[in-house]
């Protein structure tokens, strides 16, 4: 800004600033109707009439992208542990021969037992710290 015009030159920023906010103002979607082309502030590389198609390919996109990540960091880590844990034993239950106990021979090959042996030895345990948390007057939690 030239000497002694800082003010004027503020406000003619803060101006322009202003009427450029006005005229995007719109959520997502701009009124096209009205300037269907590109604004005189601009607003963006696309034009108004683009407003409404990109607004729909992003929910498209995020709609689709989203059960993807799914599938990607949940179901494929959990089918590569099922495998790895269970892979041997489904197979040897596949092949089971008519008339012969196929859950046996699935305990056989799996340490179903142990996870299971796990699982509920750890819900005994949590049931237990739980009880003791209350009943011992050492692990109640005090606000001072």
């Amino acid at each position: 800004p030239p000497p002694g015009g800082v003010r004027a030159w503020y406000l003619k920023v803060v101006s322009r600033t202003l009427r450029r906010m006005q005229a995007n103002a719109g959520d997502f979607v701009r009124d096209c109707f009205s300037n269907p082309g590109y604004s005189k502030a601009w607003a963006g590389p696309f034009p108004r009439m683009l407003d409404l198609p990109i607004a729909l390919l992003v929910l498209l996109f995020t709609l689709i992208v989203h059960p993807v990540v799914f599938v990607l960091c949940f179901l494929v880590p959990f089918m590569i542990i099922i495998k790895l844990y269970f892979g041997a034993s489904m197979r040897a239950t596949f092949c089971t021969p008519p008339g012969e106990d196929w859950w046996r021979i699935f305990l056989k090959y799996s340490h179903l037992e142990a996870w299971l042996m796990a699982l509920v030895s750890c819900a005994v345990m949590t049931f237990i710290v739980g009880f003791l948390r209350r009943v011992l007057p050492a692990c109640q939690l005090r606000l001072v």
